[in-house]
């Protein structure tokens, strides 16, 4: 399935082709023994490489469900931030999508993951804000619309899941700068 014409507008077509090329990938289903195995055995390397694999599909995959809601509440001001913080994140990570892994490329990419993690800390709380937009503007109802619902519960599980990824694989190597011998070839 296409993308919708009305989220994609703004971008460029390389970019609404990478969004349909991660969105029809199914993120990893990762038990808490695998998330935690992650941690302890795997490299610099191996992390790096799966984290921005992973992100790309996760992102890619809430956005495409983004295409769902009602037009009206995706004309909502804070909806719309909400939506262009996901693309704008989804490019900052497609930046390392071919990238060499070299001690350089893991550290700016952990660099990156904080600025992403930052731009969405308020995501809650900017739909929350886009819910209210829509209610006060007369739009529709939550409680007839259930497209809605489903795709909160989406949203937030899948910030949860990313969440706990981004924060792992950062906490595994301090956000500090890591020494390039950690990286294995």
């Amino acid at each position: 399935m296409k993308l919708t014409r009305r989220l994609l507008r703004p971008f460029s077509s390389v970019l609404a082709h990478k969004l349909e090329h991660y969105a029809c990938m199914q993120p990893s289903s990762l038990s808490m023994q695998e998330y935690i195995d992650i941690g302890r055995k795997e490299t610099a390397t191996a992390s790096f490489v799966f984290v921005r694999n992973e992100l790309l599909v996760r992102l890619a995959n809430i956005m495409k469900e983004m295409t769902f809601l009602p037009a009206k509440l995706l004309s909502m001001p804070s909806v719309g931030r909400v939506t262009n913080w996901y693309y704008q994140s989804f490019e900052d990570l497609l930046y390392f999508e071919n990238a060499d892994v070299d001690c350089s490329t893991v550290n700016t990419f952990n660099d990156q993951l904080q600025v992403i993690m930052k731009r969405h800390s308020d995501v809650v709380k900017t739909m929350a804000a886009g819910l209210l937009e829509l209610k006060n503007a007369g739009g529709i109802s939550m409680s007839r619309e259930p497209s809605i619902q489903y795709f909160l519960d989406r949203l937030y599980t899948n910030r949860i899941s990313k969440r706990m990824l981004q924060n792992q694989h950062c906490r595994f190597f301090h956000i500090s700068k890591f020494k390039c011998s950690e990286i294995d070839d």
